[in-house]
This record gives C-alpha cells, sequence and structure tokens, in this order.
C-alpha cells in the first residue's frame, strides 16, 4: 500500500446540505455533508460529530466510506452539532479538517385555524340575513379559505358562500316556523381546517298573507287557502266548509236559526231551563229556547191483593206498591167503605193495620180504597177487599178441650183486576179471572154474567173510577172516585 503523509491529507468542505424529516409534532433535522475529494485518492474519509462543549472521539466516527458526501440523519432540534472530516489511507489519518457545525431551528408545529359562524339568530320570514364568520381567525398564520354550507331547515340560496361574510334570504314558513342550520369551514395556509355552525330560527310574520284574504299568516290555519282560516273544532275541515264548525253534534244552520253560537260547543247547556239539553232539543225536533208545558202525570194507587182472613186476626193493608212516575207521593188516605166498621192504625201510611171483627157464621167482606196525592195535587185510587171468616169451636161433649175451625163455607174471593188510566173514548175490558173461592167454586159472575165485561170510556174530563166486582147476587158498580 503506498502511504500518504498527513500533510497530504486535507480535506475541504464544499457544502452542507439540511433536510427535515418527521411529523409535525416531533421534528426531526437531516443533514448531508459534502467536501472536496483529495488528491490523490485517500482510501477513504472518516465523519466524527460532536455536542456542544464535547470533544471528538476519534476512536468512534458516525461515518465512514470512500465517498465526499454524508448524510446525517435523526438530528434533534435545537441542539448545536460540530462536524469534522479526516481523509485516512491504511493506518495513516489526515488532521481535522475546517470544524463546521450546523443547529437545526426549533420548528414550531402549525396550529389550526379557529372558525367562529357568528351568533344564534331569530328572524322573521322574508327577510335579508347575514351570516357572519368574520370572528374566524387563525393563530399562527392566515385563513386563505372560507366555506358556508347549508345542513338544515328549509333550503335557502346563499350568497357569498366563499366569502367570510354570506347572506340569504329567510323563507317563508308555517306557523311553528322552522330552524335552519349553517356550516362554516375555513382552512389555513399549512391546509389545517375547522367547522364552526350557527342556526337562524325563522318566525312567521306578523304581516304576512300569503293567500292574500286578509287575514295574516300567524292567525290563518290555512293560508294558502284564501277561503278558510280557520277551524273551530281542530277536526282539519276549515269553518266555512264545516257544516259543525264546534264539533258539538247539532249543525251551524240549526244554531244560527235558534240563536246559539255555532263556533262554542253548547251542546249540554240548557238555554230554556227544561232539564233538557240543547243537543237533546235538537234531535227532539224542539225549541231550545221555549220550555215545554208538561203535564203532570196522576200517581198509581196499589191497595194490594184481596185477602181472607179470621175474625181476630191482625190484617195488614200494604199500600207501598203505589208509585209516581214524574215525581213524589205526598199524602196517602185509607178508608173504610163496606162490611163491619174496624179501627185502622195508621190511617195516613201506606201500610196500615186492623184486628179483624167477630162476624156471623156467613162471615162478612170489609171493603177499604186508598187514595195517594202527589205534589202537584193528582189523585188516585185503589180498593181491595179483606174477608173474615166466623170461627166455630167443635166442642161435642161440652168439656171445652175441642178445637175451634172455620165456619164449613168460605166465601168467594172477588178480584175486578188491576187499576187502569185510560183515555176518553177507549175501549176498556174488565177482567174478574182473579177472583176465587177458597173452599169451592164461584157459580156466578154479576157483571152482565161473565168473567169479562167491556165498555167504552164516556167522554168526559179525566177522572179515576172505582169499579167493585161482587158475587153470589150483589151487582157490580162503576162510582167515580172523589
Amino acid at each position: 500500500m503506498k502511504l500518504f503523509n498527513r500533510s497530504f491529507l486535507k480535506v475541504f468542505f464544499t457544502a452542507i446540505l439540511i433536510t427535515f424529516i418527521g411529523p409535525a409534532s416531533a421534528y426531526t433535522a437531516n443533514v448531508t455533508i459534502r467536501w472536496d475529494a483529495n488528491d490523490p485518492a485517500p482510501e477513504g474519509y472518516r465523519v466524527y460529530s460532536r455536542e456542544g462543549s464535547q470533544s471528538y472521539t476519534y476512536d468512534s466516527p458516525i461515518w465512514e466510506d470512500n465517498l465526499t458526501t454524508c448524510s446525517l440523519t435523526g438530528l434533534a432540534e435545537g441542539v448545536t452539532y460540530f462536524y469534522v472530516v479526516r481523509a485516512f489511507d491504511g493506518e495513516v489519518e489526515s488532521a481535522d479538517s475546517e470544524e463546521v457545525s450546523y443547529t437545526p431551528p426549533v420548528v414550531i408545529p402549525n396550529q389550526p385555524p379557529v372558525a367562529d359562524a357568528g351568533q344564534d339568530q331569530t328572524v322573521y320570514e322574508a327577510v335579508q340575513v347575514t351570516l357572519d364568520g368574520s370572528g374566524s381567525y387563525d393563530p399562527d398564520g392566515n385563513i386563505v379559505v372560507y366555506q358556508w354550507t347549508q345542513t338544515g331547515g328549509a333550503g335557502v340560496s346563499i350568497s357569498g358562500a366563499a366569502n367570510s361574510q354570506a347572506s340569504f334570504t329567510a323563507p317563508v314558513v308555517d306557523l311553528d316556523g322552522d330552524v335552519l342550520i349553517f356550516r362554516l369551514a375555513v382552512t389555513d395556509d399549512d391546509g389545517s381546517t375547522s367547522v364552526s355552525t350557527a342556526s337562524v330560527g325563522v318566525l312567521k310574520s306578523p304581516n304576512t298573507d300569503v293567500d292574500a284574504d286578509s287575514i295574516p299568516d300567524v292567525q290563518d290555519l290555512f293560508p294558502n287557502d284564501p277561503s278558510e282560516w280557520a277551524d273551530s273544532d281542530a277536526d282539519g275541515t276549515g269553518d266555512n266548509e264545516d257544516p259543525d264548525d264546534d264539533n258539538d253534534g247539532m249543525p251551524d244552520s240549526w244554531e244560527q236559526a235558534y240563536g246559539l253560537d255555532p263556533v262554542s260547543d253548547d251542546a249540554q247547556d240548557d238555554e230554556d231551563g227544561d232539564g233538557i239539553s240543547n243537543l237533546d232539543e235538537y234531535h227532539a225536533g224542539s225549541d231550545p229556547l221555549v220550555a215545554p208545558i208538561i203535564i203532570n202525570q196522576p200517581p198509581i194507587a196499589l191497595a194490594g191483593g184481596d185477602q181472607v182472613v179470621n175474625e181476630g186476626d191482625l190484617v195488614l193493608l200494604d199500600g207501598s206498591e203505589s208509585t209516581d212516575t214524574d215525581g213524589q207521593i205526598s199524602t196517602v188516605e185509607w178508608k173504610q167503605t163496606e162490611g163491619t166498621l174496624v179501627m185502622l192504625s195508621d190511617s195516613d201510611m201506606l201500610a196500615t193495620t186492623f184486628t179483624a171483627p167477630a162476624v156471623g157464621a156467613e162471615g162478612s167482606i170489609l171493603v177499604f180504597s186508598l187514595t195517594v196525592t202527589d205534589e202537584d195535587g193528582s189523585s188516585a185510587v185503589s180498593t181491595c177487599a179483606v174477608t173474615v171468616i166466623k170461627l166455630v169451636n167443635d166442642d161435642d161433649d161440652g168439656d171445652d178441650d175441642d178445637t175451634t175451625t172455620a165456619a164449613s163455607n168460605l166465601l168467594p174471593v172477588a178480584d175486578a183486576g188491576a187499576d187502569m188510566t185510560v183515555k176518553e173514548g177507549d175501549g176498556v175490558v174488565l177482567n174478574g179471572n182473579g177472583s176465587h173461592d177458597p173452599d169451592g167454586e164461584i157459580v156466578a159472575y154479576l157483571w152482565n154474567r161473565r168473567k169479562e165485561l167491556s165498555f167504552r170510556c164516556p167522554v168526559q174530563p179525566i177522572h179515576s173510577l172505582l169499579l167493585r166486582l161482587q158475587l153470589l147476587g150483589r151487582m157490580a158498580s162503576c162510582l167515580p172516585s172523589n
């Protein structure tokens, strides 16, 4: 190998080329060192490095090759690096070249811009609205791109969408209004982007009248129909088309004819105070403003069924089934009309009692009338018969130890049928089928000698008739009650 004197090995730097690599958040630098080639050419070159006040460590080169260009990577920003180059040929190594240094600058990462779409707004329909993004900024540079887009609500056309300030015309909305959403995206000179949104609430204008029916849309339930503007019953049909605006079951025409309010639910009101609602008056075809004349219905008297008792028995007369269909029974009066006189316990009560009197061998029939009067003064009468039977002492041997029995023959029981209320001129059937004989048979009926008798009611003011059926030779009579 040819040996060179150290004085012939000299290195001259020609350039230092610097490049940076790495992500923005952790920058590193690369450096390329270039020098002039020796002549004659050595075996190779070694690069040595130190930082700050450190010394070179010549037994540990950071690079060794026969090229005249060395690329170093991974340099930390802000640290000063010093470099020297030595040529070598075998064991012979030149002195240090001229020392060069390089400090990779501290690189500050780009800060993204801050987008500001401005304050939310509330406006009326059809007005001009400005979107203001001028509050956007870039903390370490400049914003180079603005872009406005709409992301919600009724669509509008944005003017100046690429500027910091844009504008549009608020759309016509319904009574509930609308909310429009706008997005502003800004991009800085390093390519970073940020976004911001703003909302614009659009209210119905108090003066807008789309259908020109002189009713402002804020009051018009049908803003696109000039023939309708109200819907009193909220059924979706305008009052002008709806035959029952208040949906109370009574047509508007009927309500208007009687002076009722067609847009107010007054179905359950009672204008004439007759106890009949307006709705019922409509269905009945009656005048809701005039109370009808009410004719009192007389009470119904029911004296109870006929009875057969023994002399000395306690007898109950029960008129508790008597009623008044349109009011109340106010007074009661029991009277005895036939037979052995007895004392009634409570002649002014619906139920009264008496003790059956002693009678002869043929017994006796006691007839009672019940008169009930309602609170309007109308009365009704019903009768009942009580047959009292003679008790016979069977003492054949005179020792007073035999039983007492009823007389051998019991009187028949006459039943003239239920009381009736009829109209003048009506045909009436009197039915005595309920008559019976407790110990035998009935052999004769004494109203025209048959069980049923028909007659036509006389034409005269209505009053009650007391109809009595008697058996075995006693005539039945038809007597007006007082």
